[in-house]
């Protein structure tokens, strides 16, 4: 019960708690009850539960779903975009994508429960991460890993792995 009331818990104690908060805080019970990871129940915690927190906030008019509309959400996703994180650069797109897998998570949960969640936040397009480039090393660098690696002893034992030990006549 300490996890499903931790987002309730940082509310002002004199304000009843609105309509979507509860939801919230069944949505956080019954992920609890499929047994979600406490890592899992830490991201929820921390992208919806700042989600409810400006949706408060800014829009206080917005207690129940049926307040909330594409506009809220888009906004949102907008000004989490432009924010600067923890080390004051903008948040990369795979922690704005995590927040909104997050927040696509509790709307279809909602769905599925009977809200009435507007059909065009479920339509919203997903946040693109772009596809990075691996990185490249010249040969001196390959060599001084290599070399980082032999010291250590770690290079004797990713060079006798199974594919590479039959190769060297080894037995693994």
């Amino acid at each position: 019960m300490q996890v499903a009331t931790g987002a309730l818990a940082k509310r002002r104690p004199s304000s009843a708690p609105t309509p979507l908060m509860e939801a919230y805080a069944h949505f956080r019970l019954d992920r609890q009850a499929i047994n979600c990871s406490k890592a899992t129940m830490l991201t929820y915690e921390y992208t919806l539960g700042a989600f409810l927190r400006w949706v408060a906030r800014e829009h206080p008019e917005v207690r129940r779903f049926e307040d909330m509309d594409v506009v809220v959400v888009r906004q949102y996703r907008a000004e989490m975009a432009e924010r600067p994180g923890l080390h004051g650069k903008t948040l990369t797109p795979e922690t704005l994508s995590g927040a909104d897998r997050s927040m696509r998570t509790f709307f279809r949960w909602a769905v599925a429960e009977g809200y009435p969640v507007a059909p065009r936040i479920l339509q919203m397009p997903k946040v693109r991460v772009p596809w990075k480039e691996p990185t490249l090393f010249h040969i001196n660098q390959l060599r001084s890993i290599l070399a980082a690696a032999t010291r250590s002893g770690r290079r004797r034992r990713w060079q006798c792995g199974s594919w590479s030990a039959r190769a060297c006549g080894e037995r693994s």
